[in-house]
């Protein structure tokens, strides 16, 4: 009990984190930060400013989902997904690099952007297809993934959605 309170009563500067392993393939948390800290809208990255693709977004093309696919969506999930929902840090979109998904992204970017949220790419055949989804997206994120597992957890199968603490809405 001892060692718990001289840990809890040492000063926050004196608890400074070591850094292990830097791979340089992290991404800075300021900006998910300042969200936290309830900073007002954060400022849109710029073209420029978005890191070129690397070796390992490339070794995870093509992406095709199994579970997903482009659709209208057909009413909300479960309750217990809607709980599951209510837990969510931030907004997070599903989208593909199909002409539906880019105009739902191009239609929403500002929005997203407001929001804070984070894009999936959820189907792309070519880096040029994540090239053209960051484009349309200008400033949202976007992060390559199969999808499958989130689609199975809130039992959803189609694209592009943006999944938010208030549901899911196309």
């Amino acid at each position: 009990m001892a060692a718990l309170l001289s840990f809890l009563l040492v000063p926050a500067s004196a608890q400074a984190l070591e850094v292990i392993l830097d791979t340089g393939e992290g991404q800075p948390a300021g900006p998910y930060l300042e969200r936290l800290e309830g900073a007002e809208e954060p400022a849109p990255r710029s073209r420029a400013a978005l890191p070129p693709l690397n070796d390992a977004a490339e070794r995870m093309l093509p992406i095709e989902p199994s579970r997903l696919r482009v659709a209208p969506l057909q009413g909300q999930p479960p309750a217990h997904v809607r709980e599951t929902l209510r837990n969510m840090p931030r907004p997070l979109c599903l989208v593909g690099s199909d002409s539906q998904s880019l105009a739902w992204l191009e239609h929403h970017r500002a929005a997203l952007l407001q929001a804070g949220a984070v894009c999936m790419l959820v189907q792309a055949e070519t880096s040029e297809d994540l090239e053209r989804v960051r484009d349309t997206a200008n400033g949202v994120p976007v992060q390559l993934s199969h999808g499958d597992d989130l689609a199975e957890r809130l039992q959803l199968d189609v694209y592009p959605v943006l999944i938010s603490r208030e549901g899911i809405e196309q």
